[in-house]
């Protein structure tokens, strides 16, 4: 994603233990030597790593000090700390700030580098993401900025970085999504009653991978009858509970009640229908012999994880907020569901079969 104009909090990733670079020339046969085996710059030798990504000739604390010396002195000339200038490099490492698409910096907890790119940072990058960078280190003059970098010098963006060491990208390339390893996606809810029904309870969800676990607990639903449960969402949009003091306005038929269809409104579609085995889809949304039964003291206990393709786990976790609503309510206390009004989704049910009784919105960090 790319972020023009604007300044982003430094994050840096400590799984990046060091940031790795290759010199593309030698300008001498006193500045590195290569055998097979290693990689030895000014005496430090590191093992070869056949792991991808580039081979380690020097680590970024080392340009970093070159660059601080630079601001602590005021000289480049023949300090031997900047002989890295006018040398064509590769470097890879996580982007520590991005300031603009232009202008970022890679490193680890030992330095970072600032890099100076006129094609700009790629699309799916990000602070946090991994990349290699291409080019040669220069000093960031002024004077010369638009023929050294290729682009027009904004003092409100980089002057900050005048006289100091910088790699004209000529390549920038994504090589992980972020150094730290992803860990799960997590919510949990308060569910509240709606429809007057005093239900009551919680719920949490946990994505990771493509695996969704579910667990719910309500109190105070009508006792030895299937009570669907769905998680609802709607792209776009911010899933989330019907306001208890506007809660009526969602009722546009008038007869007192605020169907599953009615609450689309404010918690989005059914995307999956949370049953105790076998399919999800909204198919299942009303298949009441595939819902848990609540027990004599109105009380159920849900736990399931449900195994997503790819595209849907992706959604999800792009998606963020969602909700889970509890359905079910014998309103006439007949001991079954039953009633002239018939449900909204499934009118060969009644209404007391999918009325929507609790509700609780999850947003998954």
């Amino acid at each position: 994603m790319k972020h023009s104009n604007r300044k982003r909090t430094r994050r840096l990733l400590g799984s990046v233990a060091a940031v790795s670079l290759v010199l593309a020339a030698c300008g001498s046969d006193d500045e590195a030597v290569i055998d097979d085996d290693d990689v030895v710059v000014d005496d430090v030798t590191v093992p070869e790593d056949d792991s991808a990504g580039p081979e380690v000739s020097t680590a970024v604390e080392d340009i970093a000090e070159a660059d601080d010396d630079l601001l602590d002195d005021n000289i480049i000339g023949d300090d031997p700390l900047v002989a890295l200038a006018g040398e064509e490099v590769t470097v890879s490492g996580a982007v520590t700030t991005l300031t603009d698409p232009t202008l970022f910096t890679i490193g680890s907890d030992d330095g970072d580098v600032v890099v100076l790119s006129a094609d700009g940072l790629p699309d799916d990058a990000d602070e946090g993401t991994v990349v290699q960078v291409t080019g040669t280190v220069k000093e960031v003059l002024v004077e010369t900025f638009d023929t050294d970098f290729g682009f027009v010098y904004d003092p409100l963006l980089y002057s900050d970085y005048e006289n100091r060491l910088a790699i004209d990208a000529d390549d920038v390339v994504v090589l992980e999504g972020s150094g730290e390893e992803a860990g799960p996606l997590a919510g949990n809810a308060d569910i509240a009653e709606l429809n007057s029904s005093t239900v009551e309870g919680a719920a949490a969800v946990t994505l990771e991978g493509t695996e969704l676990s579910v667990t719910l607990s309500v109190e105070n639903v009508t006792p030895g009858q299937s009570h669907p449960l769905h998680l609802h969402l709607e792209p776009d949009m911010v899933s989330q509970c019907p306001d208890p003091d506007t809660f009526l306005d969602l009722d546009l038929d008038g007869d007192t009640y605020v169907s599953e269809i009615e609450g689309v409104a404010s918690y989005g579609s059914l995307y999956l229908a949370l049953t105790l085995d076998g399919d999800t889809t909204p198919e299942s949304g009303v298949d009441l012999d595939r819902f848990p039964t609540a027990d004599d003291d109105g009380r159920i206990e849900y736990d399931r994880t449900l195994e997503l393709d790819q595209a849907a786990a992706d959604f999800l976790a792009e998606q963020g907020t969602m909700t889970v609503v509890v359905h079910g309510q014998d309103l006439d206390e007949s001991g079954l569901y039953d009633g002239d009004l018939l449900s909204s989704i499934d009118p060969e049910l009644p209404l007391e079969a999918t009325l929507p009784v609790a509700c609780g919105a999850i947003e998954l960090t």
